[in-house]
């Protein structure tokens, strides 16, 4: 009968400290880390795409929703958006992004291609791999990019009503040379976008509820 009693003590004890934990992770929630890739990873990605990272997801009650959209900006005006995907979101989730140079076919051109993996149950992926073309069919000259949180160390809080650019690519079409060097997807403004000859943008969008980027992204349809 001790024992018993003590096994039930015992286990009253592990619920109350597994409430506590969760408590404390749903506190800590609404963040994303890119992944570091190790070294094998980076290998076997380099077939897939000469550009592959891993965003890790964590959200609590007040992020219900979310979207992710590919926009391709042309001589700094953004004539396309692409939802990759939409809907709700889980606790923790993740997010694989592979990006590709398209060589010239003498058909469509040059341009750039992206494929995802999201590991999300409650969100939808619109489609398979992404195509983007340079206009006039023209080479790129030279190019930059940028993806949040690149060194792998830091936790990026994020909030609900908010947008985040995960990755950017730019691409110089013109032999100007690219006038902004480096970039910084976490401090990006859209004056960089607007002063450029190419680019292509993946931007996060949070919503407080699964309804709300429901709507949002239906009434853009």
């Amino acid at each position: 009968m001790k024992k018993s009693f003590s096994n039930y003590k015992f286990a009253a004890f592990m619920i109350v400290v597994s409430i506590l934990l969760i408590g404390c992770s749903k506190k800590n929630a609404n963040t994303i880390t890119n992944v570091k890739l190790t070294e094998r990873e980076k290998i076997i990605s380099s077939f897939w795409g000469d550009m592959c990272t891993l965003f890790d997801f964590m959200f609590n009650d007040t992020i219900g929703g979310m979207s992710l959209c590919l926009e391709e900006w042309v001589a700094g005006e953004r004539l396309k958006e692409d939802i990759i995907s939409y809907g709700g979101t889980s606790d923790y989730e993740s997010l694989y992004v592979i990006s590709n140079l398209i060589k010239d076919d003498g058909i469509e051109g040059p341009g750039v291609e992206w494929k995802f993996i999201n590991v999300n149950k409650a969100a939808r992926i619109t489609s398979g791999t992404h195509k983007f073309y340079f206009p006039d069919k023209k080479n790129w000259i030279g190019s930059t990019h940028s993806i949040l949180s690149e060194t792998g160390e830091e936790k990026i809080k994020v909030e609900p009503g908010e947008e985040y650019i995960l990755v950017a690519r730019l691409f110089d079409l013109n032999g100007d040379e690219l006038k902004f060097g480096s970039i910084d997807t976490q401090n990006m403004k859209e004056d960089i976008l607007k002063s450029s000859d190419y680019a292509i943008v993946l931007r996060l969008h949070l919503y407080q509820s699964e309804e709300e980027a429901n709507n949002l992204i239906e009434s853009t349809k």
